[in-house]
């Protein structure tokens, strides 16, 4: 069932792009400071064809990551949706090879939680047990911190994990290290993803 291939763990995330703000990493105002909730628009994989929106929130010293996948293209249907709760930490900062400073942040796993979202997913995840539940609703999230999900163990509470991030134009726009990438001696990676998030 192909919406089980959800479960890679996808840490970076996450746009509709207003006419008033300029996405380039090049303009004016790079920076690393960042809070609110940013967005992706519809991410395509032309390798899996399927689409993914990703979604990040920060407030206090709470991290949020939410990703929304569709089993096909241009986002038209989404089928699932997980998200990642952290706390982090910071980690002070380091220089990409392609130049941008970015904000290094220790994260740890507070929980793991999974939703349905179409009425034909929620049937096939109940037939299937999936991460062991049988009762699964549409829309609504499970908890399933620690769980195995199909062929995925999700992580543990206290899971200790490192990212990176960069925010430019005044804060609006945000990238997120990609970690698919060649990394420093720290585990950090040394580029950025190729998507940006928007602020909402």
């Amino acid at each position: 069932m192909k919406f089980l291939h959800l479960n890679i763990i996808y840490l970076i995330i996450f746009i509709p792009l207003s006419c008033a703000k300029k996405d380039s990493t090049s303009s004016e105002s790079s920076g690393n400071s960042f809070d609110g909730t940013y967005k992706t628009t519809c991410i395509n994989d032309t390798n899996d064809n399927d689409s993914n929106i990703k979604h990040v929130e920060f407030y206090d010293n709470t991290y949020i990551f939410i990703n929304e996948w569709d089993g096909g293209p241009n986002c038209q249907s989404m089928n699932t949706a997980t998200k990642y709760t952290y706390t982090f930490s910071d980690d002070g900062t380091k220089t990409m090879y392609t130049g941008e400073s970015v904000q290094k942040l220790k994260i740890i796993v507070s929980s793991v939680h999974k939703k349905m979202s179409s009425d034909s997913v929620t049937n096939s995840a109940n037939n299937d047990s999936y991460c062991g539940i049988t009762n699964w609703q549409k829309d609504v999230y499970r908890d399933v911190t620690g769980l195995v999900c199909g062929s995925s163990q999700m992580y543990n509470q206290g899971t200790n994990r490192i990212t990176c991030f960069y925010t430019y134009n005044e804060g609006n726009y945000l990238k997120i290290c990609d970690f698919s990438s060649s990394k420093d001696s720290n585990g950090y990676a040394n580029y950025l993803q190729n998507y940006s998030y928007s602020k909402q």
